[in-house]
Formats: C-alpha cells, structure tokens, sequence
C-alpha cells in the first residue's frame, strides 16, 4: 500500500517533501468517539477543533468516574467471576456438588460455574439458547435441558445449589421459592443474580416504552424475586446474603444497540419484531453518539431452612 492510498492528505504532503512518494503508507483508523479524562494532559482547541471536523465525538468523562474510559470498561467482565466466586464461597461449594443454573441463556454464567468442577444442570427455555450454550460449552460435563422450571422433572433434595441470574423474575411466583426450596438438600443454597441497566433520560424513558410497546411481558419487569424481602417473606429461607456492585459508563451508540438486542427477550421475538424494534432504537439514538449507562449488579443468596409440600 502507498502513500497515494492514504487518507492522509498526500499530494499537500507530497508538495513539501517529494521523498514521501516512495513512502509506505500506515492505516488510519478514525475512532467514533474519543472519552478524555481529567488528568493533565493538555486538549487543545485544534484538537478539538480536528474531532469535530473528522466527525470524532469528543466525550469529556466525569471526574472521579474511571468506568466511563474504555480501558477501564474492558475491566467490567470480571464482574461476574467475582459473583460466581461469592457464591461458591457463601454456599460452601466444593467440586462434585449438584447445581441447578435455571434460565441460563447462551451460557456465560454457565461457563464460570462448570469451570469449578460442579455437577452442573442447566435449563432454559429456549431451544437455540441451549444450543449456543452447549457450543459454547463444548467437552464441558453439563446437563443441559430445554424447559421451563415450572416443567422441570427432578427430585426432591437434589440439589446444593438452585442459581438464575436475570432469569428468576419469569418464573410463576407461586412456584418459584417453594419448589427451589423442595429442590435443595437440607442446607442448601438459592442464588438469584439480577443485572440492571439504566440509561440516562430522555433514552432511558423512551427505552422503556420501546420495550413495553413491543413485548408483552406479563408484568414479569416490575417482579424483583431477588429483593432479600421477597425472599424472607417466603419462610421458606434464612436471613438472606447480598453482594451489590455499581458501575459508570459512557456506551457509543453502536454499543447500546448490541447490548440490548443480545437479551433474551429480544432474542425470542420473531424476526420482523426484532427489526422493528431495532429500527427504532436506531432513530431514538441517532441524536446521541453516546449515552450514560449505570450498570447495578447484585446477588441475593440464602439458606433453606424447611420444605413446604
């Protein structure tokens, strides 16, 4: 490749120093948004100046927040280990204990757990969700099923371990607690995992009302099945364990529509639901290069304490 290729401005260059037509030329890579820090490192108004007239979204972050730079927002996946890790922990959990992971989608959780040597059961609903789990998981000893827990066929007292994370909300209710309790061994553990995004307004409002509008789902969104108070009220549990985190990040656009199309509402939608929704996602966005996003993550977990038949 040449210099000629470039999109440097070559023949202006060229003008000054006629050695440059034997140059090789290097790529440019023009980034969509730049996120500058507090530190001190001087931003011009050229430089400015330049992000504007290269179409560059120039993003200053929030002092004190380090999540909204895009190295320290890599970091953000280890999140989950640290929660698969707690609960391990909490539970007492050693290789060969029988877990049961309900609604466990393409498998991310799944893929921390089996990595710690448990005598895995992975159900969800979704025939292509297991099918992208088992390949992802591929070699790994897990039992994966197709069904609903309410269908679930297993026996009483199996279980060391009932865990779902960002899954529990849609089960019946009146199933949920007192058949995970009628799962555990005596002294076993239920986990629930929930990961919440909130997006700042006017997005986060109108993002709402584009979920509602196309999915209808039966008012599973306003359930929280991990609040400790829900749990407690059951009786059917002891005082209940939580680990919380709180993150800040500034998403691109492009970000924001892979994040919200890979959830497992969308992914079970028909096709043409699916470009609709997208579509509209697409022009709610399109004044925005970039968005705030508070990232909540948190894990309940207790005890069982008796079985109600």
């Amino acid at each position: 490749m040449r210099m000629s290729a470039s999109a440097l401005p070559f023949r202006r260059m060229l003008g000054i120093d006629e050695r440059l037509e034997h140059t090789a030329a290097r790529p440019v890579i023009i980034p969509q948004v730049i996120v500058v820090d507090h530190g001190k490192v001087f931003v011009s108004e050229s430089f400015k100046a330049s992000c504007a007239f290269l179409g560059i979204s120039f993003q200053p972050a929030r002092k004190a927040t380090g999540t909204d730079k895009p190295h320290i927002e890599r970091t953000l996946g280890s999140v989950a280990t640290m929660f698969a890790q707690y609960v391990s922990a909490t539970a007492g959990l050693s290789p060969g204990a029988a877990v049961l992971e309900v609604g466990c989608g393409t498998g991310q959780l799944t893929e921390r757990l089996a990595s710690s040597g448990f005598r895995l059961t992975a159900i969800d609903i979704g025939a292509s969700m297991i099918a992208a789990a088992r390949q992802r998981l591929a070699g790994a000893e897990v039992s994966f099923q197709v069904t609903s827990f309410e269908d679930l066929a297993a026996v009483d007292a199996s279980f060391d371990l009932v865990i779902s994370s960002a899954a529990f909300h849609w089960i019946d209710p009146e199933v949920a607690f007192s058949k995970s309790a009628r799962l555990l061994r005596p002294g076993g553990w239920l986990a629930l995992l929930g990961t919440e995004e909130h997006y700042d307004d006017p997005l986060g409002e109108a993002l709402d009302v584009l979920w509602v509008t196309h999915g209808d789902t039966g008012g599973a969104w306003e359930r929280r099945p991990s609040d400790p108070e829900a749990i407690a009220a059951t009786g059917l549990f002891g005082t209940p364990a939580c680990l919380t985190d709180r993150q800040q990040a500034i998403l691109p656009a492009g970000d924001v529509i892979a994040l919200e199309t890979t959830r497992a509402t969308f992914l079970s939608w028909p096709h043409d639901t699916q470009r609709h929704f997208t579509e509209e996602l697409r022009r709610l966005l399109k004044p925005q290069p970039a968005v705030d996003l508070t990232r909540h993550t948190s894990v309940t977990m207790a005890q069982v304490l008796r079985v109600r038949r």
